[in-house]
């Protein structure tokens, strides 16, 4: 048990810490959009109990991949414009590659300053590529086109013209996190994820180790 909480502790750490950046950035958009539900509910707010999604939250202590409570506006207080809530959805993605690409040139410093220094700075590297990975791995899952990831909303708010039904639907929102759990035990959806995870941190000189090889025991060794 105390290994298990060991191993979890940094996961749970960048969970919280970039899911609440990835909120409070959705929450200030669809505020300044017209929005006042998300204040109300206290989205607009750096409390992570206001954040976390019970569901979300054991995904990610079981399959080490969560997601947050899903973001929910008023699409009237919004003036019913189709733009708002891809803007809304798109600034939380917006987030994360941003907490990404500067990680990602921090991780290139620590490589430069490495042998110009002559310091041992792999423990450093390691966490930075953590965070790297985690990041670009939580955009990849969030835009899966899976009730009601931000993927989800982004597909609906092109599609429909009045999308608040789909939105608010608790039989949708249920459909998704049971959808979610079957794709990631009988399906490879942690590997294509990785695959493409990969491939933005490959920009930086990083294969995301430290945060894929959590995944091991659904997907081989990594």
């Amino acid at each position: 048990m105390n290994d298990y909480l060991i191993k979890m502790f940094p996961l749970l750490i960048l969970f919280v810490g970039c899911g609440l950046v990835n909120c409070y950035i959705r929450a200030w958009v669809a505020y300044r959009l017209g929005d006042r539900q998300t204040k109300i509910q206290g989205r607009f707010s750096w409390n992570p109990l206001h954040h976390l999604d019970i569901f979300g939250s054991a995904s990610l202590l079981i399959f080490y991949v969560g997601w947050m409570k899903p973001m929910e506006y008023n699409f009237n207080d919004l003036g019913q414009k189709r733009y708002a809530p891809l803007l809304v959805e798109l600034s939380g993605v917006g987030a994360n590659l941003a907490m990404w690409i500067a990680g990602g040139l921090v991780y290139l410093l620590l490589k430069w300053l490495e042998p110009a220094t002559n310091l041992d700075l792999r423990t450093i590297k390691s966490a930075v590529e953590f965070f790297c990975a985690f990041n670009v791995f939580f955009v990849m899952f969030n835009l899966l086109p899976i009730p009601q990831l931000p993927g989800f909303k982004l597909l609906v708010g092109l599609l429909y013209h009045k999308p608040q039904g789909v939105y608010d639907s608790m039989a949708i929102t249920y459909m998704g996190w049971t959808l979610i759990v079957i794709l990631i035990i009988l399906t490879p959806l942690l590997s294509w994820l990785i695959s493409a995870s990969s491939v933005f941190l490959k920009l930086f000189g990083m294969i995301g180790r430290p945060y894929f090889a959590y995944f091991t025991p659904f997907i081989g060794g990594y």
